[in-house]
């Protein structure tokens, strides 16, 4: 299925797990109303994150290895990356919340230069003077800027901000600091 700005909506899928060329498991979704399977996504740990397929994505479930096999269980609550910088889970949050759970672990926002119209000149005016850049139309996408102990954290919001809603954290990466 097609939307704006070139997005598209998975409308069926499976995940296979293959030891070789032996299929070892499949993964599905039970019911029409389940959340669709879109792509997946290795993670620093080990395990794979499994991400929805609807137009615009977020993580449903983390599959690990453990002594009894695979487990697909809840997405992680928080991750580490290099060495000691821990991400929580700020999927879906709202970026008013997303920054307060990432100043308790330790994140601290890098102020951007605003710019004179738009979303992030708004954010800016409410003191997310973390956001970066965000685009004018279409999902409405932003991002932001922290900074902690050995490692930047790129923050990515969706949704447009109005008196009473802000935009929603969809993803993030990190890059480690030399």
């Amino acid at each position: 299925m097609t939307g704006t700005s070139g997005s598209c909506a998975i409308e069926q899928s499976n995940i296979g797990v293959f030891e070789g060329s032996d299929l070892k498991a499949i993964f599905y979704t039970a019911n029409k109303t389940d959340q669709l399977i879109g792509v997946l996504d290795e993670r620093q740990n080990g395990s794979v994150r499994i991400w929805g397929g609807d137009f615009v994505s977020l993580p449903v479930a983390d599959i690990s290895i453990t002594d009894t096999g695979l487990v697909v269980g809840p997405v992680a609550a928080e991750e580490t990356y290099c060495g000691a910088a821990v991400v929580p889970n700020i999927y879906d949050a709202p970026i008013t919340e997303a920054r307060k759970t990432l100043k308790t672990a330790g994140w601290k926002p890098v102020p951007q230069p605003r710019e004179e119209f738009g979303q992030q000149g708004d954010l800016h005016d409410i003191g997310i003077t973390e956001a970066e850049t965000c685009s004018g139309t279409g999902f409405g996408f932003c991002r932001y800027n922290y900074r902690s102990a050995g490692a930047l954290l790129d923050v990515t919001t969706v949704g447009e901000f109005y008196e009473d809603s802000v935009p929603s954290v969809v993803d993030y990466s990190v890059t480690c600091a030399n």
